[in-house]
């Protein structure tokens, strides 16, 4: 193993980060500052950082099963789309995120937008989106099963797609299905319900951290950011 490679490793360990030397990190290790992983799917900035790439955020949500998950289609779509701003914002890199509420008037003016099969290339051409970032809320809960609602801990599963507009083969990211666990292990696994945590204030930071890890999938990141999303 090289010595940049035990380097590595070592930050990663002092970081509780671990993990094998992927050479493909080294690079953003080197670079000086704070280490920093690459996209974990597929870098969506272009090379030419004068070309804006536009990118659309679609998600979608069956029919409820209780009142505690009503527009959670809408919420996550906000969260990562602010959550993925902020990162090519701080990464420098030309990448607009198509305005969620416009996409929520694209869905609401097509009510069965859904219905037999998601034709993201459309979608992608009618909202004039480079890429399609598509999100399927297959579960998705809050609560501690067995402690009567007095235990936060957020649960979801994910089917994330992408799509790139006039080029659908050239895509690295999708179908994949994603587990996502608020707060981690490393926080104790559940939060007490009380005045200091109401439910939307939890509601949101779930979110949050969720759409922080779906962010990372499409550009770099600090590899700090790991512990704030846990």
């Amino acid at each position: 193993m090289s010595t940049f490679c035990r380097r590595f490793l070592l930050v990663l360990g002092l970081l509780g980060l671990g993990g094998a030397c992927n050479p493909l990190y080294l690079p953003f290790f080197l670079a000086g500052g704070e280490p920093k992983f690459p996209a974990e799917y597929q870098r969506l900035a272009s090379d030419d950082k004068k070309k804006e790439v536009r990118v659309a955020i679609l998600t979608y949500m069956g029919v409820p099963e209780s009142e505690d998950v009503l527009h959670a289609d809408r919420d996550l779509a906000l969260s990562v789309a602010n959550q993925l701003r902020k990162l090519c914002k701080e990464n420098e890199e030309n990448v607009a995120v198509i305005n969620p509420f416009k996409v929520e008037e694209y869905k609401a003016s097509r009510p069965d937008w859904h219905h037999h099969h998601v034709d993201l290339e459309t979608v992608g051409k009618d909202l004039h989106a480079d890429y399609v970032i598509y999100i399927e809320i297959n579960s998705l809960s809050f609560y501690q099963p067995g402690t009567a609602r007095q235990l936060y801990q957020g649960k979801a599963n994910l089917t994330l797609s992408l799509v790139h507009v006039g080029k659908p083969d050239d895509v690295s990211a999708g179908p994949r299905e994603l587990p996502f666990s608020y707060p981690g292990e490393s926080r104790g696994g559940n939060i007490p319900v009380d005045d200091d945590m109401p439910p939307h204030v939890f509601r949101q930071n779930f979110f949050d951290s969720i759409g922080l890890k779906l962010a990372w999938k499409f550009t770099a990141h600090p590899t700090s950011q790991h512990h704030w999303a846990e």
